[in-house]
């Protein structure tokens, strides 16, 4: 739409200045479009602090009440239908947990809120029972990175993903590749080889 670049309010047009719409208070005239139906569009400043130029018919309407702040307002946090209580699984199976609008791993938090300080760098903490999203403190413990590397190669499985070999089901010859121990693993590559 083409529009006029007068700053000044037309007199046919009533003076909205200092009018308040909801959260939108009118500063000043900012122009009117220049085509048919010609509309005035007003300068107005919003009660948090944003600012911006609307429509008079819109404002008068109730269409426009705030900058935008009040739909974001009404639907953040606990006012979103979608809200979990802040908490949002990590892609390794944690738990994160919001808090001054930004995540953090809820074992790690609910660790330094125990011990009334931040973690270091050099320090884990550990579920005992492995279920990563139990994070109750008598879950958790502080260990140092090579401490916990060795509980969980004690524990650990016979592979990450697998309890033994799948074609011969040992556990005492080492895991090699693709489920299957070493001598199995050998075998299966030699066959294939051959063929």
């Amino acid at each position: 739409m083409a529009e006029t670049n007068s700053t000044k309010c037309p007199t046919r047009i009533a003076d909205l200045s200092g009018t308040r719409f909801g959260r939108l208070v009118v500063v000043a005239f900012s122009h009117q479009t220049a085509v048919r139906p010609r509309r005035a569009f007003w300068l107005c400043v919003c009660d948090c602090g944003g600012s911006g130029v609307f429509s008079g018919p819109e404002l008068k309407r109730g269409n426009t009440r705030s900058c935008g702040c009040l739909k974001r307002d009404r639907f953040a946090g606990e006012c979103n239908p979608k809200w979990n209580g802040g908490r949002k699984p990590h892609s390794r199976g944690y738990v994160m947990i919001r808090l001054n609008n930004t995540y953090v791993l809820e074992h790690r938090h609910v660790m330094e809120m125990h011990l009334g300080r931040a973690l270091a760098d050099d320090e884990v903490v550990h579920h005992k029972n492995g279920d990563k999203s139990d994070n109750r403190l008598e879950n958790l413990e502080i260990l140092t990175p090579s401490e916990h590397m060795s509980l969980h190669a004690t524990l650990t499985r016979w592979s990450r993903r697998h309890l033994c070999c799948i074609q011969c089901g040992t556990t005492s010859i080492k895991h090699h590749s693709r489920g299957l121990c070493s001598c199995c693993y050998y075998r299966e590559r030699d066959h294939r080889r051959k063929l």
